[in-house]
C-alpha cells in the first residue's frame, strides 16, 4: 500500500582484546529495520486524531547522509527518523450515485482496532445517520452525502476519533414528461366525474384524468387519483455501507393522462326525452324522423328544426366552444406537468430518507405538491370572459318540457 523506508541507526563498537588477537564486537547493535510509509501523494486524507501525520503530512524525502547525531544511548541519522506516528481515515471522495463508496484506516501502527463506525449527512432538518460496530473497512453503495467518522484504537491507547467526507453525485433524475399525455376522451370516458350542480345548471365539459372517480379527488388528473390508492413507487433499502438501511424511491409508476369531455346530456349518445311535451318539437322531429320517439338535445337541436330556426347552429357553436376549452385546460396541464414542479417522478426520484415511515410523508408531500400546481396551472387557462350560445333547445323545468334556452363557455 505504501513504501517502505529503512531507519539505519549506528552504533560504536568496542575494540577489545581476545588472546592476542584483536577484534570488533558488535553482537549488540541491531541490523537495519524496516517500517511502513504510505505514500501521501496517492491517497485523499480526512481529518487526522491528535497524533500528527508523518512527515507535516507529505511524502518525506531522502536526504543525503549527513553528519551523525550522536546521543546518550547510541548515533542515529537523524534524518531518516524524523517523522511521527499517525492514524487518519481516507474515504472515496466522489461517488456516482448507486456505486460503491470505501472508507479505510491508515496508520503507521501495524496493530489497531476500530471499536465504532458512524455516518452523518449533517443535515439537522433531514438527518441521516448510519452506526455499523466495527471492521477495519467500511463499504457499500451510496445514495447519500455525509461525513464518515470511525474510532480508531492504537496498541495500548484510547480510541481516537477520525473522519472524512465522501461526496455521492447527484441521481439522473426519473421523469414523466415523455410519457404524460392527454387525448379527447370517448363516449361515457370520465362521464361519471362530471360536477353536479343541481337544477338546470350542468357543467358543459369536463376536462380530468382518466382514471377519476367521483367523489374521490376534483378532476383526479394524476393516476392513481390519489397516493394511497395503489402502489404508485416501489422502495428499496442500502443493504451495506455507510449508508446501510437508508430508504429510497426506486421506481415511479404514476402516471398523467387527461380526458377531455363534453357532457352526455349534449352529446349524440346522451339521454333522449320525450318530444310530445312541445308540439313544435314534436311536429318538426315527425316531419325528420317519421315518428315521435324521444330524442336527444343534439338530435332535437341539430336534426329535427332547419338552419333558419338557429338552433343547429348556436348548439354546434356551443359543443365546438367547449371542446376548445377543455382542450385548453389539457394543454395547459400538460405543460405544468412536464415542469420541475410538476413532474411527480423528478420530485420524489431524489428522496433518501432513515426509514419508510419518513419516506412515505416525503413521496405525499410531492404528490399534492405536484397535483396543486398541474391543477392550479390547467384551470388558469380561464381567461374571464364568456361566450353565449342561444336560443337553443334544452328539455328543462318542472315539469319538465323542451324550451328555448342559452347556453354560456366561460373563456
Amino acid at each position: 500500500m505504501g513504501r517502505v523506508r529503512p531507519v539505519v541507526r549506528f552504533y560504536l563498537c568496542l575494540v577489545v582484546a581476545v588472546g592476542s588477537a584483536a577484534g570488533v564486537s558488535c553482537a549488540d547493535a541491531p541490523q537495519a529495520t524496516t517500517e511502513p510509509l504510505i505514500d501521501w501523494g496517492l491517497v485523499a486524507r480526512g481529518t487526522s486524531g491528535p497524533i500528527d501525520p508523518p512527515c507535516g503530512g507529505g511524502a518525506p524525502a531522502i536526504a543525503p547522509l549527513g553528519p551523525l547525531a550522536l546521543d546518550s544511548a547510541a548515533p542515529t541519522l537523524a534524518a531518516f527518523d524524523d517523522c511521527e506516528d499517525f492514524i487518519t481515515l481516507v474515504c472515496t471522495e466522489y461517488v456516482a450515485w448507486g456505486d460503491n463508496g470505501s472508507c479505510w484506516v491508515n496508520t503507521s501502527h501495524i496493530y489497531y482496532s476500530v471499536s465504532s463506525w458512524n455516518f452523518d449527512n449533517g443535515n439537522p432538518n433531514d438527518p441521516l445517520v448510519v452506526s455499523h460496530p466495527s471492521g477495519l473497512t467500511w463499504s457499500g453503495p451510496m445514495v447519500a452525502s455525509g461525513t464518515v467518522s470511525a474510532w480508531v484504537t492504537p496498541p495500548g491507547g484510547s480510541p481516537i476519533p477520525v473522519s472524512a467526507s465522501i461526496t455521492v453525485g447527484p441521481r439522473a433524475p426519473l421523469s414523466w414528461a415523455s410519457s404524460v399525455g392527454g387525448r379527447k376522451g370517448n363516449p361515457n370516458e370520465i362521464d361519471p366525474c362530471f360536477p353536479t350542480y343541481g337544477g338546470d345548471s350542468v357543467a358543459g365539459g369536463f376536462t380530468s384524468g382518466k382514471d377519476c372517480s367521483a367523489g374521490v379527488l376534483y378532476q383526479a388528473l394524476f393516476s392513481p387519483a390519489l397516493p394511497n390508492h395503489t402502489s404508485w413507487y416501489t422502495t428499496a433499502t442500502v443493504a451495506s455501507g455507510p449508508n446501510k438501511g437508508l430508504v429510497y424511491v426506486n421506481s415511479v409508476s404514476a402516471t398523467m393522462q387527461i380526458r377531455t369531455q363534453l357532457n352526455r346530456l349534449f352529446r349524440p349518445d346522451g339521454p333522449a326525452f320525450a318530444v310530445s311535451s312541445n308540439g313544435q318539437v314534436s311536429n318538426a322531429c315527425h316531419a325528420v324522423f317519421g315518428n315521435f320517439n324521444a330524442r336527444t338535445h343534439a338530435e332535437t337541436n341539430t336534426q329535427c328544426f332547419g338552419t333558419n330556426w338557429g338552433y343547429k347552429l348556436n348548439f354546434e357553436a356551443f359543443v365546438a366552444t367547449t371542446w376548445a376549452h377543455e382542450g385548453r385546460h389539457m394543454d395547459s396541464a400538460l405543460v405544468a406537468a412536464r415542469s420541475p414542479a410538476g413532474d411527480l417522478h423528478a420530485l420524489v426520484s431524489p428522496f433518501v430518507k432513515q426509514n419508510t415511515t419518513e419516506l412515505t410523508a416525503s413521496t405525499f408531500g410531492a404528490f399534492y405538491d405536484a397535483y396543486d400546481h398541474v391543477l392550479t396551472r390547467s384551470l388558469s387557462s380561464h381567461t374571464g370572459g364568456t361566450d353565449t350560445f342561444g336560443p337553443v333547445l334544452r328539455f328543462v323545468g318542472s315539469p319538465s318540457s323542451w324550451t328555448a334556452a342559452t347556453l354560456s363557455v366561460s373563456q
